[in-house]
């Protein structure tokens, strides 16, 4: 398994392969509303506009798209493996990728952490730096952290 830059015509099964994840791991910890904006965030329309900025990459396995992950400039907008394929080291290969990419141009690297990720992206070496909100339908307010990390942070596994 390789990460790969995305094409317009993997459009369809990367959001499949993200909404799938979503639907199958957020439920366990948020609500429906905030499962839903999830789901809106990460439609067809974003996801081939990301594809078309040529800022999106995919791991295939057995010709099937198992993982994505996505930037804008140095902020890392979208990861996800799917759920029978997680634990397994895929996410770190996209984030290194990603991480490749964004340090040869900037500092460093920013995303907006979900609850399922957050200790994923810990263990990288991001650090929670700020809390923002989001306001949804019904006067629900989602709040989330955004993490950074400095191309100075390094991670040694042991």
């Amino acid at each position: 398994m390789k990460v790969k830059k995305a094409v317009l015509s993997d459009a369809s099964e990367v959001f499949s392969c993200v909404q799938h994840t979503i639907k199958s791991i957020y439920p366990q910890y948020y609500s429906n509303q905030i499962v839903e904006f999830f789901c809106n965030l990460h439609c067809l329309d974003s996801i081939k506009s990301d594809i078309e900025k040529s800022n999106t990459y995919i791991v295939e396995s057995k010709g099937k798209i198992i993982a994505t992950g996505c930037m804008r400039k140095n902020h890392i907008t979208r990861v996800y493996v799917l759920s029978e394929n997680q634990k397994m080291g895929i996410g770190r290969m996209i984030m290194q990728t990603l991480e490749n990419e964004i340090f040869a141009r900037f500092d460093y690297a920013v995303l907006d952490t979900s609850l399922p990720a957050k200790h994923f992206y810990a263990g990288l070496g991001y650090k929670v730096v700020a809390l923002e909100n989001v306001l949804l339908n019904d006067n629900l307010i989602f709040e989330y952290e955004v993490m950074k990390k400095s191309n100075t942070d390094l991670v040694i596994d042991f």
